[in-house]
Parts: C-alpha cells; structure tokens; sequence
C-alpha cells in the first residue's frame, strides 16, 4: 500500500494578517536607496488601518518570534488534548510536529535589510531545505532539518508511536496529521507530469487536517488579535482596495520607475508578488523541501528501518536537483539585492515614501466609506 506522509506547515491566520506582519517589517528602516538610486529619507509608516486594529507597524523580528513561541506553545496544548481525546498518548513539544517558520533569521539579520537579501533574497530558494540539509555551498533555513542526517527522530513523542502495533501506529498518525494530503507521485510517470502533480497540490487551498494541523489554525485565529474575523467581514473591501491601489497612476509610475531600475541592473521584475510566483516555479519540481509530502510503498515485508529509511531519502536533496538550486539562488539573490537597491531597503517597494502617501489615503478612504459597520464590529469584537 502506499501512505502518504504530509509535513504540516503552520499558515497564517489569514491573508490581512499575513500582509500586516510584511508591511510592518517593510515600514521601519532609515535612509533607503529610492529607483532613482539616491538616497531618500524613508519617512514613519502611519497607517489608518494599523491604528484601528492596534498593530504596532514598528514590530522587531524578536517580538514575532515571540508571538510565534506563543501560538506554537497553545498548539502543542491543543495537540496533546486532541491526540488524547483521540485515545492516544501525545507530550507537548517544544519544536513538535507543527513547525514555526517566521521572517526573522537565527544568525541576528533584520528581514528586509540588504544583509538580509545578500544571504536570503526573497527566502524562497533559500528556505526550501534546511541548512544541515544542503551543505556549505548552498542556502537554507535553520529551523533544523525534518529528517535529521543521522536517522534519528527529535519528536519524543516518536518513541510512543513505535510502541503501538502497526495498526495503531498509522491510528495514531492519520490523527495526528489527517488524512493523506501530500502528492502521490506515480512511477510511471515521467518527471515532467510528476512535477505537473505537485505544482496542482501546491496550488490547493490549504485546510487543516488532522490534530497537529486543526490545533495550529484554532490557536492562530484565537490569538490574531481578531484579524481573522476583521478579514471574514472586510476581505472583499479590502481585495478590491488593493486593487484600485495598484491601478492608481501614482502608484504605476512608482511601480514602473522600479521596474527599470531593476532592468538596468539585468532583471525582469514587475512587482513582488509576481516575483514570488516566479521563483516558486524555478524549484515547483525540486521535491522534499519543506512544506512538501512523502509517499512511501509499503508492503507487508517491509521493515520499520526500510521505512523510514524511504523517508529520510525523499526529502534529501537530490544530486541532480543541486545546480537547479543552485542556479535559482544566485538568480534570487541576484534579484532581490536589485529590489533593495531601486526600492529602498526593503524587500518591498511599499517602503517608498510615494507609495506610502497614496496607501494612507486608500486605506482612510476605506475607513470612512466603512465606518459604521466597523464601529459595529468593533463592539462585537472588542
């Protein structure tokens, strides 16, 4: 049989929070380069939006990290209730099974800052795979690798699941984890269709299965500070401000003043967004890094050492795959340090003074035009 192995990864609340974490970390910062090259002074990011849900827009890496200890922390709670509701034994972990990926690096670089991108670039190439995964010569994360090289598990609470008979064991894993959502790649496929499968599941929604991944989307949405619900009930108001945002003329001169600086220096770009598609779709077909699944064919005779043994080597970086990676990451690099050169020591261009003015004045805009059912929903949630 075949058992899909699915390696959860925490999703943000929602799409207002996630934007509000990227714009916070683009606002801070002195003295950015602007397209033109000169130095411009960046001048203090007030946003009516931020002061109406109380989001500090000067937020350090540190305070996220903590704010990502903390969910991790309920989420491990909601875990060991759900797995024990469940019939199962479960510890809370301090790193368990939901992982934490935030902006904020180990090795004390400001996400955003030039150090950042002359290492990083976007972090997507670069965040595929752990460090201890990829070696010297290439870029990854440190949040430690799934796998570690030597076979052995970091989960203590692995030792359980390989006491219980081989039927409670994959019990105990569909509960975990829900049920297999991972691509289910077929041999006899050729390599271009198998990456066509995993590009098709990348692309789904995610849906939290599973105890691991339900506790994760419960204790993010309880401690979101109500962003969530606020996006529920202004997410098409919102979407559709951004896009009137976009095709403002203010803002497509900047867009395009941006656009060729980065095509003097040898780049396509038109805007981040589109960036990030494009780097997603150099490494769509690099399999096993994270957020991917593993599909294992098991049969009666197979042993718990040949099974995890087929595990650990669908999420190796394969020899082949390393100069695809390698060329994705110096193209990454290459184009974010040109990013932050013609837009101003950030990864987005929203840091630019011009662009800040005309948000401030859509998003006040949205708050006049809304503000009875936001004084309304205001009382409901505060």
């Amino acid at each position: 049989m075949e058992i899909v192995v699915p390696m959860p990864l925490n999703s943000v609340a929602s799409g207002l929070f996630a934007s509000m974490i990227l714009i916070s970390s683009a606002c801070s910062g002195s003295a950015p380069n602007s397209a033109d090259g000169e130095a411009t002074q960046t001048t203090e990011f007030k946003s009516p939006l931020f002061e109406f849900l109380g989001i500090d827009p000067n937020l350090t890496n540190a305070d996220n990290q903590a704010k990502q200890a903390q969910i991790e922390r309920v989420t491990q709670e909601k875990i060991a209730a759900c797995m024990r509701a469940e019939g199962f034994d479960y510890t809370p972990t301090s790193s368990g099974p939901v992982q934490a990926f935030s902006p904020g690096d180990e090795d004390g670089l400001e996400w955003g800052s030039k150090a950042w991108a002359e290492k990083y670039g976007f972090g997507v190439s670069t965040q595929l795979y752990a460090q201890e995964d990829v070696g010297p010569d290439l870029v990854g994360h440190n949040f430690g690798s799934f796998f570690p090289s030597d076979g052995t598990q970091k989960d203590p609470n692995e030792a359980y699941a390989e006491s219980l008979p081989e039927g409670d064991q994959l019990a105990y894993y569909a509960a975990l984890y829900g049920n297999a959502t991972g691509p289910e790649f077929d041999p006899s496929l050729s390599e271009e269709e198998n990456a066509t499968l995993m590009n098709e599941y990348l692309s789904q929604d995610y849906e939290p299965t599973g105890c691991a991944g339900t506790a994760y989307d419960q204790a993010a949405s309880e401690l979101d500070g109500g962003f969530e619900k606020f996006y529920e009930e202004f997410g098409d108001q919102l979407e559709e401000l951004e896009q009137r945002f976009e095709a403002d003329p203010r803002v497509v001169q900047v867009r395009a003043k941006i656009a060729a600086c980065v095509a003097d220096k040898g780049y396509n770009y038109t805007n981040e967004e589109a960036a990030y598609e494009d780097l997603q779709d150099r490494v769509s077909d690099i399999a096993g890094g994270i957020g991917g699944g593993i599909v294992i064919a098991q049969d009666q005779n197979l042993t718990d050492e040949e099974y995890d043994a087929s595990a650990l080597d669908q999420f190796k970086l394969k020899d082949k795959d390393r100069e695809k990676l390698k060329a994705a990451q110096e193209y990454e690099i290459g184009l974010a340090l040109a990013v932050v050169d013609c837009s101003g020591g950030s990864l987005s261009p929203e840091n630019t003074p011009e662009l800040n003015n005309v948000r401030v004045e859509f998003e006040q805009e949205f708050l006049d035009t809304n503000r009875d059912a936001l004084s309304q929903f205001k009382g409901a949630t505060g």
